[in-house]
């Protein structure tokens, strides 16, 4: 028994050592280190966005920052239409007020992004599997599990999403086209149709920023836009019959 008590008190002399050199290593920092004034608070406060999102700034470090800046969160849910609502209290007593769409049910932090879903959605009336993932590729975009996309994957993606495959049928039945389709549907320039949309004339649908512009043949064919058109003529030479043509073997149109 004395053997025991002597090892467990040796044992707690060596981890008494231990601490008090961590106390005098803290110490030290901490003299080491200029109080800092009111000024300089207030420069880190405007910082904050590149401090909380520096490679060397790790989650324990994250945490202390919100325990400093957030006195309490208070959260409600919007059963209705699946959001919560969050009331931000901060040291200090100013209040934010944040709206979060609720993650649904079989949602995961792998999960496809909702815009890119939605982009996939938008190519799909115009596009090819195969253009959609090149498009995708083309705009940086990765999948849920962050990998590059592929023919398969945006088959897959549209199955599980109940987003109906690209068909020559169902895109002239809806009237859509991308630009090169327009230009020759009007008789112009594709840089003219691309002006009547950027000036707001014509409605189009552009999902991702590298990527065909989407329009229906109903927009094309309003007088305002048609007039808009001719204004903006410059020179052009018919490239079709007005009808929409089928899937083009280069890039569709952007």
């Amino acid at each position: 028994m004395a053997a025991e008590l002597e090892a467990r008190w040796n044992a707690a002399l060596v981890k008494v050592a231990e601490v008090e050199v961590g106390l005098d290593t803290a110490r030290a920092r901490q003299q080491g280190c200029a109080a800092l004034e009111p000024e300089d608070l207030r420069h880190l406060s405007e910082d904050l966005h590149r401090i909380w999102n520096a490679p060397e700034t790790d989650v324990r470090l994250k945490k202390r920052i919100a325990r400093t800046l957030v006195e309490e969160i208070l959260v409600e849910m919007d059963a209705a239409v699946g959001v919560l609502e969050l009331l931000i209290h901060w040291k200090g007593g100013v209040h934010t007020e944040l709206r979060v769409r609720r993650r649904r049910r079989g949602e995961h932090g792998n999960a496809t992004a909702e815009d890119i879903v939605d982009a996939i959605r938008t190519l799909a009336l115009v596009c090819t599997d195969e253009y959609i993932a090149l498009f995708l590729n083309r705009n940086g975009r990765k999948t849920g599990m962050r990998n590059p996309w592929s023919a398969g994957r945006v088959v897959s993606l549209r199955k599980s999403h109940g987003i109906p495959a690209y068909s020559e049928q169902r895109q002239n039945e809806g009237g859509w086209m991308n630009l090169t389709q327009a230009a020759a549907y009007l008789g112009v320039a594709q840089a003219t149709v691309r002006k009547a949309i950027e000036a707001g004339c014509c409605a189009a649908l552009h999902p991702l920023a590298d990527g065909p512009w989407i329009v229906r043949r109903d927009d094309l064919d309003r007088p305002e836009v048609r007039g808009h058109l001719a204004r903006l003529r410059r020179v052009g030479t018919p490239t079709g019959d007005g009808s929409i043509t089928g899937q083009n073997p280069r890039l569709p149109g952007l």
